[in-house]
């Protein structure tokens, strides 16, 4: 698999972390994590990809799934 690294305008968050947008095979791993309710989102200058990532939230949300659970499983 090809997996490519994106960078935005800051490239680390307050806690020294690598902040990065990942490319599975020419699709933004990042949004599939929101997807399924796996990640969720940090609005911080880092932008470029804010609407599929918000698309994405608004999938799981909508759906319950993961951090957005209403009724998480236990």
């Amino acid at each position: 698999q090809t997996v490519i690294l994106e960078f935005d305008k800051e490239l680390y968050d307050p806690d020294d972390r690598l902040l990065a947008y990942v490319f599975i095979n020419n699709t933004l791993f990042n949004a599939e994590l929101v997807q399924y309710g796996y990640a969720n989102i940090k609005v911080t200058p880092n932008v470029k990809y804010l609407n599929p990532l918000v698309s994405a939230m608004k999938y799981a949300v909508d759906n319950n799934l993961g951090v957005y659970a209403t009724n998480p499983q236990t």
